[in-house]
């Protein structure tokens, strides 16, 4: 009966097993002996009693140590109900409503967020309710168990029911509290007024013998007696703590219940159910009593803490504060200062307490002006009767003029009586002088913005135009009328290429509030002609809470013109516009880098014109060049725009030749048909200063894959080929990696035109 499998709960540790046993035999042990205590005075039956102290020890079990003690419950009350001589089946059943009854009122307080420690007068209600609702179970599966094995007949069932509830939910008002809130420090609380502790239960004791035991009872006109105790209870509960009084509640209903049982006391009346039931309700009240009062004084000590807390954090506070802080009552006189306050009247200790602007102003001649500026300025905020701002002057020791910004609020009393002012007075020295030196610095400013060369404009967080300089109206073609305060007609930085919004740097420093510098633009005029610029933007305000930016341009297209002009000096022939030795180089590391990646074979056409030394000497080096630049158009025109043409100076003519696939002859024979192509639109005849004229090409052809080979290498073999192409009478290809297979295969060396 002690599996805990139906409660998820984790299992315990070797060190808390045995922990876990010991309070599992306390409980079973505690349950037993209040349970053949409260049988010993049975009521209905020798199963039903006026109080069933058991379940508060189930209940505070339950809420102190877990629902996995449910066992426990379980066993005390079979052998509660055992030991009285109830059947199996009677005893079985009982126990099972026992143990429900208890589990459902840990459940509710758990579900409703009860506090153990009764601190607060929910804490009451939710208790009562939680017992209230968890003995219901209780009560119906014993009075049922009972009735359906004849031990209670029916008429009596209704009766024995609502004994059962009651004596049940009145046990865990008495015992819970007690079993719940007790602890070392409400043990060591009891024990430092021990001598009080020992008072109150002599006075306890003998009040309540004379009400429950040697009052005869018999008649209502003996109940009086038993307001008596009330004031012990309540002494208890301000003294002893919801312990104490959870033990003054329990000790006098013990001593009732012991009274009215033994036909003693006031509950014991004629009508057997009036008195019952007015002893349940003396009981609770008891709890009540007790709880309520500790869960007031409870919430009055956090009440009270707070506002001693708060009184202090507003102390610091205005102790804190850099402003000097006064209060003065209806009559003018300081009340309450802060450091600042008492620094600027050179005040120590408490010397300024309860004195006047006026007092202040004959003790101190330094201070006469000020204090009765002061006294004038109070009597305006008293007239108003509202929040009043002025201005207030005071001289230093060493003669200097300070300024100061001074607020006065009055308070009145309900009855319009003056009841105290409150003077927050700030040196505004600094800030007055620091003002006049940002208008003199804007001033500065706006000069040299009218006066820069570069062109600067402003605009606030919408985009929209704010400022612009004469220099950026000069280069845009706008006036400033015409523009402020709407989003400017010309494109920022990168909109031209790319319309996301991320893309153009002031809509970027808008949103994270970074400079940036450097930045590339595009600018389109008034007229429709755009210019490129370098431009600067810079934010106004602080990250998070901009305000704008402002953005400073210059004009670039010289510049522009002359960095074109350098890199294609750079890479490029100046007489027929190909790449020249340089560039070809960086295009060849680029091909060898995609050929590894794709696996592919790429080509090099190493052209050489024959006889153009003749034709040099002959016509001279003008007609010479009209025929490179004629040779030129025609090789780009014979290649794809993808491949790559250049001239490495004199006739020397080269082409780099893309993607012609993995394998090396199928690529040299591709590689063959475009050096044929080439050599026959070279062939064609020219027309030079009027005259036609004829030149061929010799050719020879490198084939690279990946890095197998170098550019110096790759080039050198191609050369080579060109050498055996002009060996062979001119006008020829040769492909030197084909003529390489050949001669390894079959050792002849023949090359393939």
């Amino acid at each position: 009966m002690s599996n805990t499998a139906s409660f998820p709960f984790p299992a315990p540790g070797p060190s808390e097993r045995g922990q876990a046993v010991l309070r599992l035999l306390l409980l079973v042990g505690a349950y037993v002996g209040s349970g053949r205590l409260g049988l010993a005075i049975p009521y209905i039956g020798s199963n039903i009693t006026l109080v069933w102290l058991p379940t508060g020890i189930a209940v505070a079990a339950l809420v102190r140590w877990g629902a996995r003690y449910w066992s426990g419950v379980w066993l005390g009350a079979l052998l509660v109900n055992l030991s009285i001589g109830s059947s199996w089946l009677v005893a079985g059943s009982i126990s099972l409503g026992n143990t429900l009854g208890p589990l459902a009122t840990w459940w509710l307080l758990q579900r409703l967020d009860f506090h153990r420690t009764f601190d607060r007068q929910k804490d009451v209600a939710l208790f009562v309710l939680g017992a209230g609702s968890g003995m219901l179970l209780t009560a119906s599966g014993g009075v049922a168990s009972l009735w359906l094995t004849g031990l209670v007949p029916a008429e009596l069932a209704r009766r024995a029911w609502l004994t059962w509830w009651l004596g049940d939910t009145v046990g865990i008002l008495l015992a819970g509290p007690l079993l719940l809130t007790i602890s070392r420090s409400s043990r060591q609380s009891l024990s430092c007024r021990r001598s009080e502790l020992a008072v109150w239960c002599l006075v306890t004791l003998l009040v309540a013998w004379g009400a429950f035991i040697l009052n005869a009872g018999q008649g209502t006109g003996a109940l009086p007696l038993v307001f008596l105790t009330l004031p012990l209870a309540v002494w208890a509960a301000l003294r002893f703590g919801v312990t104490g009084a959870s033990l003054a509640a329990l000790l006098l209903s013990a001593i009732a219940t012991w009274g009215t049982a033994h036909g003693r006391g006031p509950f014991f009346l004629n009508d057997v159910h009036q008195g019952l039931m007015l002893l349940w309700a003396f009981m609770v009240a008891l709890v009540l009593i007790g709880l309520l009062i500790t869960a007031l004084q409870a919430e009055g000590g956090r009440a009270e803490a707070e506002i001693k807390s708060s009184q202090e954090r507003l102390s610091s506070l205005i102790e804190a504060m850099p402003d000097a802080i006064f209060f003065k009552d209806g009559a003018g006189r300081w009340l309450i200062t802060n450091g600042p306050a008492r620094r600027l009247f050179q005040l120590q200790g408490n010397e300024w307490l309860g004195i006047t602007d006026a007092a202040l102003g004959a003790a101190r001649p330094e201070f006469d002006e000020l204090s009765s500026a002061c006294q004038r300025d109070d009597e305006l905020a008293w007239q108003a009767g509202k929040l009043c701002l002025f201005e207030e002057q005071l001289r230093d020791a060493e003669g200097r003029l300070h300024q100061f910004e001074v607020r006065k609020v009055p308070i009145f009393e309900s009855d319009g009586r003056r009841k105290g002012l409150i003077v927050i007075s700030r040196d505004v020295t600094e800030e007055r002088n620091a003002q006049r030196e940002i208008e003199r610095l804007s001033q500065r400013n706006e000069l040299l913005l009218m006066a820069a060369g570069e062109g600067i404009y402003g605009l606030d967080e919408q985009e929209r135009l704010t400022f612009i300089n004469p220099a950026a109206q000069r280069m845009l073609g706008y006036s400033a009328d015409e523009l402020i305060g709407q989003v400017p007609p010309w494109r920022h930085p990168e909109q031209v290429a790319d319309d996301r919004p991320n893309a153009c740097p002031v809509r970027q420093t808008l949103a994270d509030g970074l400079p940036r510098r450097g930045c590339e633009a595009w600018f389109l005029r008034r007229d429709g002609r755009g210019f490129p610029a370098m431009l600067t933007v810079s934010p106004i305000g602080e990250p998070g809470r901009l305000s704008g930016v402002v953005v400073t341009f210059q004009d670039v297209t010289e510049r522009k013109q002359a960095e074109a002009e350098i890199h294609r000096l750079a890479f490029y022939d100046p007489l027929t516009g190909l790449a020249n030795r340089r560039l070809l180089h960086d295009r060849l590391a680029q091909a060898f880098a995609k050929s590894a990646r794709q696996r592919s074979h790429g080509v090099v056409l190493f052209i050489d014109l024959d006889h153009f030394k003749a034709l040099n000497d002959t016509l001279g080096h003008d007609v010479g060049d009209v025929l490179l630049v004629e040779v030129a158009r025609r090789l780009v025109e014979a290649v794809r725009e993808e491949d790559t043409v250049a001239r490495l100076g004199g006739d020397e003519f080269v082409v780099m030749l893309e993607r012609l696939g993995g394998e090396l002859l199928p690529a040299a024979f591709q590689a063959e048909r475009v050096a044929e192509k080439i050599r026959t639109a070279l062939n064609q005849p020219y027309v030079l200063k009027g005259q036609p004229y004829r030149s061929s090409p010799s050719i020879g052809i490198s084939l690279f894959l990946g890095e197998q080979k170098t550019r110096d290498e790759l080039l050198k073999h191609a050369d080579i080929a060109l050498y055996r192409a002009k060996k062979a009478g001119r006008n020829t290809v040769r492909c030197y990696d084909v003529t390489a297979v050949a001669e390894r295969g079959s050792g002849a060396g023949q090359p393939i035109a």
